[in-house]
């Protein structure tokens, strides 16, 4: 320690070469403890990412202070870290479109004018509309994240995903989709393992010269910690290639219905009755309804004329035959049981007062068959 404090610009250069991987395992480490934000573009976020990010920079003032085969270890564990949690992040996203749960057909989307929806509401109608745009995507995500994990592919990997996470990062920032901050994240994750090989990648693309083998030693390593690091290095290959789709699968099972199911799609409220008598959704709970979209993922819109539109949540048990839908604003609950005819329609029978008959037929004009 001492020798490195005669020589500040040794430990300048050891500052220079632990902090970016520390940093970034850090800004993992703040992603990681914001996963239950449903935003990551809140001022409480970036406030986090700041401060952990600052307490890396800290950190490597000290690393910096070890001995050089200490450093240049920890700066490899970093990379081996932030290595595996980018390729867990990236696995997760692209088994989320090829399992068709990230975007998928909207029938609200298509009943609604293209002046009246947000950025993202647009974004998403578009990539929903194609399963196999919406596959590609996921297949280039999978297969980035797959190669990141082996050091002998882990520049394709990046170069994989520099070209996925430069598009997702562009489409978040001027589509409104607030994940910006994480998404640049993962790019700057990116960029940072193509660093890491930047010279001979300058040397195949640019100059056409030979390109050398790369240095991929880590320094000698303690023989007594080889068979934990080879125990560690399986164990976080199993997760990140094993438990992103069991739990997008999950997700799948617990949060959405098929497309198949019959209660997806737009459907029109032909008649409500009560006691035989005709009424009408104004009458009954005083929103002019005669449009009812149900969504896959366990909501839907309820619409009438001009801009009246009210979300709601749903719990459906399709072997039961009941439904319940809970209207966010105004707050009201309707429940009770359902069944289809043989023409394609089908009626709720509401439980409670007013017992009333929901009769509703499909609308043609929004069937969507996905290519």
């Amino acid at each position: 320690m001492s020798e490195t404090l005669k020589r500040p610009t040794r430990w300048i250069s050891r500052v220079l070469s632990i902090a970016p991987s520390l940093g970034l395992l850090a800004a993992a480490l703040a992603i990681f403890l914001a996963r239950t934000s449903r935003c990551g573009d809140s001022p409480a976020e970036f406030r986090r990412m700041g401060l952990v990010v600052a307490a890396a920079f800290a950190a490597s003032l000290a690393a910096a202070l070890l001995p050089e085969l200490w450093v240049q270890r920890l700066r490899r564990t970093c990379e081996w870290l932030v290595g595996y949690f980018l390729a867990y992040v990236m696995m997760g996203y692209g088994w989320a479109k090829l399992l068709d749960v990230q975007f998928s057909a909207s029938p609200t989307s298509f009943d609604t004018r293209l002046v009246d929806m947000s950025p993202m509401q647009v974004a998403w109608a578009f990539f929903g509309y194609s399963y196999t745009y919406q596959a590609f995507a996921g297949l280039g995500e999978v297969a980035g994240a797959f190669f990141l994990c082996f050091r002998r592919t882990r520049t394709l990997g990046a170069c994989i995903l520099l070209a996925v996470l430069s598009n997702v990062v562009l489409i978040n920032i001027y589509y409104g989709v607030c994940v910006k901050l994480n998404s640049s994240v993962y790019l700057l994750m990116t960029l940072y393992f193509l660093a890491l090989d930047g010279k001979r990648l300058w040397l195949f693309f640019m100059t056409g010269r030979s390109v050398p083998a790369a240095d991929r030693g880590p320094g000698p390593t303690p023989l007594r910690l080889l068979p934990w690091l080879k125990a560690g290095q399986i164990l976080a290959l199993l997760l990140v290639l094993v438990h992103p789709p069991y739990e997008v699968r999950r997700s799948k099972a617990i949060y959405t219905i098929s497309e198949s199911s019959p209660l997806f799609g737009a459907w029109r409220i032909e008649s409500i009755t009560v006691d035989g008598a005709s009424r009408s959704a104004e009458e009954l709970w005083g929103q002019p309804w005669n449009r009812l979209f149900i969504e896959r993922g366990l909501w839907g819109t309820a619409r009438g004329e001009g801009d009246v539109s009210n979300a709601f949540d749903y719990v459906v048990d399709e072997n039961a035959g009941t439904l319940e839908l809970n209207f966010r604003k105004p707050r009201l609950t309707l429940e009770g049981r359902y069944g289809f005819d043989d023409a394609g329609g089908w009626r709720i029978e509401l439980d409670g007062s007013p017992a009333a008959v929901i009769e509703l037929e499909r609308m043609p004009e929004f069937r969507h068959e996905r290519k």
